[in-house]
């Protein structure tokens, strides 16, 4: 069972990515606004939850990273520093 799980995880994965990609991109160059940190939070946060339950440590590691600087960006959003550290990650 746990193959099909692994299976389904990379295929969500895969479309998590494939709508994240823009999103990043608009962060990068200025014209993200409020709900599409929300959005690129929200799908991070979907990664990062299931590869915690799939017990992919490092995935999940990275994921939680990325999901703190989207945090730190709709807190702080004039500060460059966090998305600095999003493309880092």
């Amino acid at each position: 069972m746990t193959a099909y799980y692994q299976k389904i995880f990379i295929q969500d994965s895969r479309d998590y990515l494939a709508q994240l990609n823009p999103l990043l991109s608009m962060l990068e160059s200025g014209t993200a606004e409020g709900e599409d940190i929300d959005t690129a939070f929200r799908l991070m946060h979907s990664i990062k939850s299931e590869a915690s339950h799939l017990r992919k440590k490092s995935i999940a590691d990275l994921a939680h990273i990325a999901e703190s600087a989207l945090q730190e960006i709709k807190e702080e959003p004039e500060y460059g520093g966090h998305l600095n550290r999003l493309f880092e990650a």
